[in-house]
């Protein structure tokens, strides 16, 4: 199992700033697959109402669409502190070997605590929630939490999808 690639799914926690919703319709009534298939660690869903002809005259009809923020930006402002965690698995879902190792790395402001941690031996289904914490600057940034996973095979994965931005 040392050969394992990660898989991630992301979820970015603002500060007072807010976030945007996007909202993604559910492709062939499978709340999962669509989760999976834009990176997100949950499959919720909510029905919106909408325009789908651009018709005022024409009642809007009911979609379904998976409730999650997928902004998977980080905005701080000024030097606030704000979190971001992913939940990482081997591609089918299983845990990484013991011993890989994941660490954050910020591009902009900077990981407060922990951004290195060890994969404990288990053999639980699923994959494991890892987290930081990102402390802003005095100045507007934008940059990038990276992710790096490292399997003790050595092969090494790296998610650069959390974009982190600093007003």
């Amino acid at each position: 199992m040392s050969g394992s690639t990660a898989r991630f799914c992301t979820n970015a926690t603002p500060d007072n700033a807010g976030s945007t919703m996007s909202l993604i319709k559910v492709l062939n009534n499978d709340a999962v697959a669509t989760a999976r298939t834009f990176g997100l660690c949950n499959s919720d869903t909510m029905v919106v109402k909408q325009d789908d002809d651009n018709d005022p005259n024409t009642p809007d009809v009911d979609v379904v669409v998976l409730a999650n923020s997928i902004d998977n930006t980080v905005y701080i402002k000024g030097e606030n502190s704000s979190g971001a965690s992913v939940i990482i698995s081997d591609l089918h879902n299983q845990p990484m070997p013991a011993g890989t190792t994941v660490t954050f790395t910020a591009t902009a402001g900077s990981v407060v605590g922990p951004s290195t941690f060890a994969w404990p031996n288990d053999n639980h289904n699923g994959g494991l929630s890892f987290g930081v914490t990102i402390k802003g600057e005095k100045e507007p940034k934008s940059g990038s939490l990276i992710v790096e996973v490292e399997t003790p095979g050595g092969l090494s994965t790296i998610y650069s999808r959390i974009g982190i931005v600093i007003q």
